[in-house]
C-alpha cells in the first residue's frame, strides 16, 4: 500500500488489482487505502462519478492533474458492465497522470469485460502495477488484529473463539466489534477475555448479508447442509432436497464461490465454524430439532447405537453438546478444556462408534436418549 501511494505522489500512475474470496478483506484493504490517501492529500472522486466512465473521464480531465488521485472500485464484478468496459481506455488515457487505480473483485468473478480489466498489466507495460491475491488471515495476523482492536492480547478462550472465523477478516472484525458493543469482553490479567458464550448480533447480521448474496435455492442448500454438521455428505443434503446429488452441484459451486464451503476428501465442510454455527442458530428450533439429516441405519442394528463402556462421562458430555450444534471452541469453553482436548475425544468417539461425522454422533446421542429407560 505504501509503494502504491508513493508512486502517485511522485507524479506517476499505478494500478492495484485485488482478488480474494468473500469476506477475506478486500473492502477493508480498499477502505484503509482510501483513508491513507486522504491523509496524504490525494483527491478521491465521488462514488457517483466513479461508477459512470463518462463522468469519471470529465472529472479526471478537469481537475488539477498535478495532484495525485485515487480511484478505488470494490466488487467490480457486481457493477454494471458499463464500468468495467470503460476502465481500460480510461486507464490508458491517464497513464501519464498521477492516478492510482485500485480495483477489486471476488476471485474468478465477472464476465469478459471484468477479465479484460484484470488483464491490464500485460497490455499496459508502461503502467506500474501490483496484483494482490488475498487469502485467510494468518494466526499471527489474527492475534495482531485482536490486540489492535481491543487494546490487549487475546486470552486463550478468546483466541479459540476468534479461530472459528478461520481467518475470515469480515467475520472476525464483526465478532470482535460485536463482543465489545455488547459488553461481552473484559481485560483480565492484561488479556482480553470473552465473558459470554452468545454470538453477537453483528455476526448474525454479517451472515444474513452474506446469505443474501446467493440465490434463494443456494441459501436453502446452505441451511440444510448446516443441519448435517460442519462437515457433511452431499448425499445427505440431496436426500433432504429430494433430488439426486448431481443436481445440487451448481449450488455447491455457488456456495464454494462465496467462500462458504469447500471440499475435504469425499466430503464437504463449512470453511468457517463461526459461519456454520451462526447459520445453525438462525434456523427455527423445530427445524434444528426435527429435521437434522441423519444417515439411514438398518432397524436391526439398534444395539450398535448404544453407548460403549469404553467411552466415559466426558465423551458423553461432549457428544451431547455436539448434538446441540456447538462448535469445538464453544464446547471447550463449556467444559473448561482446550479445543485440542475436545478434538481428541471426538476422534476417539468416531473410531469407537464407527461413525464419520458430527451429524452421525448427534444421531447416536438422540438414539441413546430414546432407548434410555
Amino acid at each position: 500500500m505504501e509503494r502504491i501511494l508513493t508512486t502517485g505522489e511522485r507524479g506517476a500512475g499505478s494500478l492495484l488489482l485485488v482478488e480474494g474470496p468473500s469476506g477475506i478483506g478486500k473492502s477493508h484493504l480498499l477502505t484503509a487505502l482510501a483513508d491513507e490517501a486522504r491523509d496524504r492529500g490525494f483527491r478521491i472522486p465521488p462514488a457517483h462519478v466513479v461508477t459512470v466512465p463518462a463522468l469519471l473521464r470529465i472529472w479526471l480531465a478537469q481537475e488539477d492533474r498535478k495532484t495525485p488521485v485515487l480511484v478505488a472500485v470494490d466488487d467490480l464484478h457486481k457493477l454494471d458492465e458499463e464500468l468495467p468496459s470503460g476502465l481500460p481506455p480510461l486507464v490508458a488515457e491517464f497513464t501519464s497522470a498521477p492516478v492510482v487505480w485500485a480495483l477489486a473483485r471476488r476471485t474468478g468473478r465477472g464476465g469478459s469485460e471484468v477479465e479484460r480489466v484484470f488483464a491490464l498489466p500485460p497490455s499496459e507495460p508502461s503502467l506500474p502495477n501490483t496484483r494482490v491475491s488475498l487469502g485467510p488471515l494468518s494466526e499471527n495476523t489474527t492475534q495482531a488484529l485482536i490486540a489492535a482492536l481491543l487494546g490487549a492480547p487475546a486470552s486463550p478462550r478468546l483466541a479459540a473463539l476468534a479461530a472459528t472465523a478461520s481467518g475470515n477478516a469480515r467475520l472476525l472484525i464483526e465478532l470482535l466489534q460485536g463482543l465489545r458493543e455488547e459488553n461481552s469482553l473484559a481485560v483480565v490479567d492484561g488479556m482480553a477475555e470473552v465473558t459470554s458464550t452468545d454470538l453477537p448480533e453483528r455476526v448474525r447480521r454479517a451472515v444474513r448479508l452474506l446469505l443474501a448474496e446467493v440465490s434463494p435455492r443456494c441459501r436453502l442448500f446452505i441451511q440444510l447442509a448446516a443441519l448435517s454438521g460442519r462437515e457433511f455428505d452431499l448425499c445427505a443434503v440431496a436426500e433432504a432436497f429430494e433430488q439426486p446429488a448431481g443436481m445440487l452441484l451448481p449450488l455447491v459451486e455457488e456456495a464454494t464461490d462465496v467462500g462458504v464451503i469447500s471440499g475435504v476428501g469425499d466430503r464437504l465442510v463449512f470453511t468457517q465454524p463461526l459461519f456454520w454455527q451462526t447459520v445453525l442458530d438462525s434456523l427455527p428450533e423445530p427445524m434444528r430439532a426435527g429435521l437434522r439429516c441423519e444417515p439411514a441405519r438398518p432397524l436391526g442394528r439398534a444395539k450398535d447405537l448404544s453407548w460403549p463402556a469404553s467411552l466415559g462421562e466426558t465423551d458423553l458430555l461432549i457428544a451431547n453438546l455436539v448434538s446441540h450444534g456447538l462448535t469445538n471452541s464453544q464446547i471447550a469453553t463449556r467444559i473448561n478444556r482446550s479445543p485440542h482436548t475436545v478434538s481428541y475425544h471426538l476422534r476417539k468417539m468416531f473410531g469407537t462408534l464407527g461413525i464419520r461425522s458430527r451429524s452421525e454422533l448427534a444421531g447416536t446421542v438422540r438414539q441413546r436418549l430414546r432407548e434410555s429407560p
